[in-house]
């Protein structure tokens, strides 16, 4: 059996230009994600005058659902730091 393709369904950001600094971004896939799959290489979230510098932060993954904390980087989320980078 193939496995489906996992295409982003909703980013609750789309088009949106009143962006609060450090909110957290939320991406919904089509189907559930293997928390195992995302890391800095697979999911990157680009900023910058030409959407070219990735940004720190924590990936959150919540079945089908991946959230972007710039708050907090990866390392503090694994360690289950609430208000640490």
């Amino acid at each position: 059996m193939q496995d489906k393709d996992l295409l982003v369904t909703y980013f609750n950001m789309k088009q949106r230009t009143d962006v609060y600094r450090n909110q957290l971004l939320e991406f919904r896939f089509t189907t559930a994600v293997k928390e195992s799959s995302v890391d800095e290489r697979t999911f990157r979230v680009l900023g910058g005058p030409q959407f070219k510098t990735p940004v720190e932060g924590a990936r959150i993954v919540d079945g089908d659902r991946v959230y972007f904390d710039v708050t907090r980087s990866q390392g503090a989320y694994a360690r289950g730091d609430i208000n640490a980078n």
